[in-house]
């Protein structure tokens, strides 16, 4: 099984509702649509569905950049899981990149060799209307894909050697600044509700949520990943120098 985040390279598909339409499009090929589904979504129709994204998604005024995220998974040539397993992998995927609450609609292909689902995905959280960038999703995405393999019994996929220029450049990238990679997702992702939060539970409870801890060190507070990278904390908000919070569990 491979995963991957498909830029929004055409003005055309970097709109929630061209890139539904193009996935929606038979292109003359009887069997190229399969099964549609909603998810996070009060319509059961995906025309309704665009307009409840693009309302969440004017919402928000403040984000930079696009507002919608294209996600592929494909399977090994023959293998053709059951909807339920379907079901299951794109749940546990969204949720490994912080989409769970995010709407979005996904379509199944047949029209290669491969069976894969298409995934549209608004960035923009229904009730809080912030926008999440994951961060380094196609790491996340190898490692999901090895555990989902396993736990599912589909065909084991060998992720290291499936890298595309841009995962490698980004791997040499963050091997020199992975540092600065981290304080520029933070910002983008979560800043303004660490900085709205108003209580440490709420913090852990956030930062928890993008995958991230905060710990004490030396004078003052860091942020770390679960790959170790470590940034500190006033470097994301000067509301974290120690002098203005009391650090409690």
């Amino acid at each position: 099984m491979i995963i991957r985040h498909i830029p929004m390279k055409k003005t055309r598909l970097s709109s929630f509702s061209g890139l539904v339409q193009y996935l929606c499009n038979q292109q003359n090929k009887q069997e190229r649509v399969g099964k549609i589904r909603l998810s996070n979504c009060n319509s059961l129709d995906p025309i309704w569905a665009v307009q409840e994204v693009l309302a969440t998604q004017a919402k928000n005024q403040r984000a930079i950049g696009d507002k919608t995220y294209h996600m592929l998974i494909s399977f090994a040539p023959g293998e053709n899981p059951s909807a339920q397993v379907l079901k299951e992998i794109e749940d546990t995927v969204a949720l490994s990149i912080g989409f769970k609450e995010h709407q979005r609609i996904s379509v199944v292909h047949h029209d290669t060799d491969n069976l894969h689902i298409h995934v549209a995905i608004n960035k923009i959280h229904p009730q809080t209307f912030n926008m999440i960038e994951p961060f380094r999703a196609y790491k996340i995405f190898s490692e999901i894909a090895s555990k989902l393999e396993i736990e599912l019994g589909l065909q084991i996929t060998n992720h290291q050697t499936r890298k595309n220029r841009s995962e490698n450049l980004a791997d040499d990238m963050e091997h020199h600044s992975g540092i600065e990679s981290l304080i520029n997702w933070m910002k983008r992702s979560c800043k303004e509700k660490i900085e709205a939060a108003i209580s440490w539970k709420e913090i852990h409870t956030i930062l928890a949520g993008h995958g991230l801890m905060i710990r004490i060190k030396a004078n003052g507070f860091v942020f770390c990943d679960a790959q170790g990278l470590i940034v500190k904390a006033s470097s994301i908000s000067r509301t974290f120098s120690k002098k203005n919070r009391l650090y409690t569990n």
